[in-house]
């Protein structure tokens, strides 16, 4: 479905949703979305039964109004989702850096929207790299911090899982980010913006 696709190949502040759509219902597309957009999600709908209401909550949806409505109350209720969402935001640690997005409540990382498929010690390396963006971080350093032993010169672990970021950041073909190997120190997380 086009709306669905839409969500992952932009970054909507919000999304509305009709539970009655053409191609499926708006309670299956709520559902699809949740499972990677984490804003607020409006749902519209003629139907004014409690049970479709509750339904289009429990699905995923942070407020459902009933038709007709008046555009005044729906801008303001607009308005006040985008205002807690942003409060949100902010209460959970977020990072950004170019169009890599992170999310450290749920511990999920998007690159233009797009799911990270990494694995914990995975995600903790690229937190790790990512909070220290544009700085040159030091392989003694990331052993220390991360891998939690000293590096003796001959382990391969972080070079591993290095290769396997880089790979997996590269989800996008418009990808900016790059974690580049500084010879004899360690790796730089930059923005090639």
């Amino acid at each position: 479905m086009q709306a669905i696709e839409y969500t992952q190949l932009y970054t909507p502040r919000l999304i509305i949703l009709d539970l009655m759509m053409p191609d499926t219902d708006g309670l299956t597309a709520c559902s699809e979305i949740r499972k990677w957009f984490t804003g607020p999600i409006l749902m519209l709908t003629a139907l004014n039964e409690d049970v479709d209401e509750i339904v289009g909550l429990e699905v995923g949806a942070d407020d459902y109004i009933g038709k007709p409505i008046k555009p005044r109350v729906l801008l303001a209720r607009i308005k006040a989702l985008i205002r807690r969402n942003k409060d949100y935001l902010h209460s959970e640690s977020v990072i950004n850096v170019g169009d890599l997005v992170i999310h450290d409540k749920n511990r999920t990382a998007y690159i233009e929207d797009i799911p990270l498929d990494i694995t914990d010690a995975e995600y903790d390396l690229l937190v790790y790299l990512a909070k220290r963006a544009g700085e040159v971080v030091l392989r003694d350093d990331i052993y220390k911090d991360i891998l939690h032993f000293k590096y003796d010169g001959q382990d391969r672990t972080l070079d591993i899982r290095i290769s396997r970021l880089r790979k997996k950041i590269s989800v996008s073909k418009n990808n900016r980010i790059s974690i580049k190997t500084v010879r004899s120190k360690g790796y730089l997380f930059v923005d090639n913006a």
